[in-house]
């Protein structure tokens, strides 16, 4: 009796990691896919660009936009986690959507960077013709 009980909790064990396992695994498939499409999804950005403002300053666009995909990201993620509604007031909700100060210098930094690196490239592109 008591090997039917541990037989069938095994069992119920199995199958309840096999389709964590499956679910996990379709979730980092499509992860994988995703980037694969917004790669794509790049790359066509980038010849459009190309083709009308040349491959220095297309490149330098695309660098600008991920670098600022990568600071949204950076300050979502660096948010503190919301109240309860109950607790949630104007100075709560004011204090939570300030970034720090690191995140806000090493935003700034990149900002500047990006924008250096735009006007090399414009300056370097107009200075030819």
């Amino acid at each position: 009796m008591l090997g039917a009980a541990i037989r069938h909790l095994a069992a119920d064990l199995k199958r309840r990691l096999n389709s964590r396992l499956w679910s996990y695994g379709l979730f980092a498939t499509a992860g994988f896919l995703l980037l694969c499409a917004v790669g794509y999804g790049l790359d066509a950005l980038h010849a459009v660009l190309s083709s009308r403002y040349g491959h220095v300053s297309a490149s330098l666009i695309i660098a600008a936009l991920l670098l600022a995909a990568a600071g949204v990201c950076i300050i979502v993620a660096s948010r503190p986690a919301r109240p309860a509604h109950s607790q949630l007031t104007g100075a709560t909700l004011l204090a939570s959507l300030r970034p720090s100060r690191s995140t806000t210098r090493s935003l700034v930094a990149a900002g500047a960077f990006s924008a250096a690196l735009a006007a090399f490239g414009l300056i370097r592109r107009y200075w030819r013709t």
